[in-house]
């Protein structure tokens, strides 16, 4: 099993969940607690639940809270199988998302029709104990033993019912996939929206400029890593949103409407598109495909600019 990696600034464990199949694509940010406690922030899909909990037992901690962004599987899909084996640990989620955590049903079905093949990938979540689960409020906080607390952002766009969470003392900002992905591909590192189906672009942007305003000094996308000059990623995040936007309503305008050639066109002429597209197979059809659909779509329904 890979060695978490240590973020000594952010006081966080980097866990890469999905190494053994695609490395550098889906973090688990742990963070250390005194006594041997830890919390979890998106602790990944339910295929590495197992890896999550040996990575946590390699480390010698014990799991007291999972906290996710968003309950789409590949950053919550674990949550029900932690639970289940760790009785009585809280489960922070926006309100939004929590009836699909306390029953995964509905969201297991739509998630197979959106992702085929991939669902399975992911694997089926398991439903959490509604009594582990913890509704968040915006702007309200997390405790964590220790003192350690978390400020809780909600950030719609990528999705109704995403959360962003904010460690005030350390300056890192876990953003889930509100603030986009920054993803190491061969061609350079690509720094790209993530938004599929149905976007909200106009939240999309006042999610991001509201957590630009806290100025971290990291960021933390759970696609991929802790990185420094966190207001300046963010605003790079919207740089590349707009650019994209603007430029898949020229594309749109011109009667495209195919999601891969839309993405064609558009990595012909934007270098993080083409770093994406370049990547080839998961990367550009999950960071690229989808998100060019997730765009064009909200452009169809008149919703940019």
């Amino acid at each position: 099993m890979p060695l978490p990696v240590y973020v000594a600034d952010a006081d966080v464990y980097v866990v890469d969940v999905w190494s053994a199949l695609m490395p550098g694509m889906i973090a688990s940010y742990v963070l250390p607690l005194p006594g041997g406690g830890a919390a979890v922030v998106d602790p990944g899909p339910a295929s590495s639940a197992d890896f999550l909990a040996g990575s946590l037992e390699q480390l010698g901690l014990r799991l007291e809270a999972v906290i996710v962004t968003h309950v789409h599987l590949d950053h919550a899909g674990a949550a029900g199988h932690l639970a289940e084996e760790n009785p009585g640990v809280k489960v922070y989620v926006h309100p939004r998302g929590a009836p699909h955590l306390a029953d995964p049903t509905r969201l297991w079905e739509s998630s197979r029709q959106v992702l085929g093949d991939m669902a399975d990938v992911y694997g089926k979540p398991k439903p959490v104990p509604r009594e582990s689960l913890v509704e968040t409020s915006d702007g309200g906080e997390i405790p964590l033993p220790g003192g350690r607390r978390l400020v809780v952002l909600h950030t719609p766009g990528h999705a109704s019912h995403h959360q962003s969470i904010y460690d005030p003392q350390r300056g890192v900002l876990f953003t889930g996939d509100s603030a986009g992905v920054i993803l190491e591909t061969a061609a350079g590192t690509a720094r790209a929206p993530t938004t599929p189906p149905r976007l909200k672009p106009k939240l999309y942007l006042e999610s991001l400029e509201r957590m630009r305003r806290l100025e971290p000094g990291m960021v933390a996308p759970t696609h991929f890593g802790v990185w420094p000059e966190g207001a300046r990623e963010l605003e790079v995040q919207v740089e590349v949103f707009r650019r994209w936007m603007d430029a898949l309503a020229e594309i749109h305008a011109r009667g495209v409407r195919d999601p891969v050639q839309a993405s064609r066109l558009l990595a012909a002429r934007d270098g993080e598109a083409s770093k994406l597209y370049k990547a080839g197979g998961y990367i550009r059809a999950f960071f690229l495909y989808e998100t060019v659909w997730g765009m064009l779509d909200a452009i169809e329904r008149g919703e940019w600019p």
